[in-house]
């Protein structure tokens, strides 16, 4: 992943694939933290991040562990922010419990245009 643009209000999956020197990793019991915050906020807490997933390989966002893929599902919920650049980096911890920071990018949030929605009938 790169920078990341999306539109506030919408649903979206991100697709992560993970690999070393281009060979896939097995990522069974390995869990992936998705964070995002301000560019300002403190790197030493996520108190304050606007997005916080956690995705352990034993649960639902998981395609298939030891083919090194998982879609990060961001809800509507999740991306009502303010239209804003922050900064995103994903995590992963081995079972082991050793660290490992994949990236750290931007994570653009833009308004959407279109502001109608048709509901279904109550």
């Amino acid at each position: 992943m790169a920078n990341l643009q999306i539109i506030r209000w919408d649903d979206i999956a991100i697709e992560v694939n993970f690999s070393q020197e281009g060979s896939p990793i097995d990522l069974t019991w390995y869990t992936v933290f998705f964070t995002v915050k301000g560019w300002d906020d403190d790197w030493n807490t996520d108190e304050h991040a606007i997005i916080k997933k956690t995705f352990d390989t034993f649960e639902v966002g998981w395609d298939d562990p030891t083919q090194w893929k998982i879609h990060i599902i961001l809800t509507h919920d999740d991306t009502a922010v303010e239209i804003w650049d922050y900064k995103r980096d994903l995590q992963l911890k081995s079972p082991e419990w050793l660290i490992s920071s994949i990236e750290a990018w931007s994570f653009l949030v833009i308004d959407d245009v279109t502001k109608r929605i048709d509901l279904p009938n109550n």
